[in-house]
């Protein structure tokens, strides 16, 4: 579980998506030629494997969703 976790640190750690498509116009994963796909797979059968780690992922979605609306609020000028 401990290698797992690192792996989930180290690409929360990494750059952001190269791209971004507007809702209903993305590219399913398939067919991007991206080299990490089988590595980004294994990592998430590792996660979905080991209900610890999934929680511990869902935790860091959950926590980058509210910085991203705080920032959206600041944008604003709501707080």
């Amino acid at each position: 579980m401990d290698d797992v976790l690192k792996l989930l640190n180290q690409r929360s750690r990494q750059a952001p998506v190269r791209q971004a498509f507007p809702a209903g116009y993305g590219v399913p994963a398939s067919q991007l030629a991206d080299p990490d796909q089988a590595a980004m797979a294994e990592l998430a059968d590792a996660i979905l494997a080991d209900p610890i780690t999934l929680r511990a992922f869902a935790d860091q979605v959950y926590d980058c969703l509210c910085q991203d609306l705080q920032q959206q609020r600041s944008r604003r000028g709501a707080t």
